[in-house]
């Protein structure tokens, strides 16, 4: 969301029925794509970057981490918290206006993290750009309500199988 060319995270802190436009949830089904790219590298503003304060997060989320003696670690952790609380304040939202029990809730990445930028991709070896698994392997998860199409069989299941982001759509 630009503001005055200045790009600002929003963290989902507006009320549900701002954000869903209703407060209950009439049966219409509804695809929300919310992609966070905030959560990309921990860039602290330098003289040579200055544009890096637009990837910095806000000052309350980095200062529980002061103790943290890497900046671009200590912002990454705070861009982290950010998109939690974020996750949690959409899932709070879906519930309240009664949309998350037929909800399917997926949550994945498409690569590992920048390791020279504060990112950790332990115990895989390197990180973005590079062709170890650090690099092109990443986590995810897929959750939601009790009526949202998950059988039983593979709720709480995990896999280590190969599965791409090109993968949902066939899967969907």
């Amino acid at each position: 969301i630009l503001s005055g060319g200045r790009m600002i995270l929003i963290i989902f802190r507006i009320s549900s029925r701002a954000f869903f436009g209703a407060k209950s949830f009439d049966g219409t089904p509804l695809f929300l794509y919310l992609a966070h790219q905030a959560v990309h590298v921990g860039n602290k503003p330098v003289a040579s970057h200055p544009e890096y304060a637009l990837d910095q997060a806000p000052a309350r989320y980095i200062e529980p981490y002061a103790w943290v003696a890497d900046e671009h670690r200590r912002n990454l952790s705070a861009m982290v918290s950010a998109l939690d609380e974020s996750v949690a304040n959409v899932t709070a939202a879906l519930q309240a206006v009664g949309m998350w029990e037929r909800t399917l809730l997926i949550f994945s990445t498409d690569n590992g993290g920048p390791v020279s930028q504060g990112a950790s991709n332990y115990p895989l070896r390197g990180g973005k750009g590079t062709c170890w698994e650090g690099g092109a392997r990443g986590i995810g998860f897929v959750s939601g309500g009790a009526r949202n199409g998950l059988s039983d069989a593979v709720r709480g299941s995990e896999t280590d199988a190969m599965v791409h982001v090109t993968d949902w759509l066939p899967t969907l």
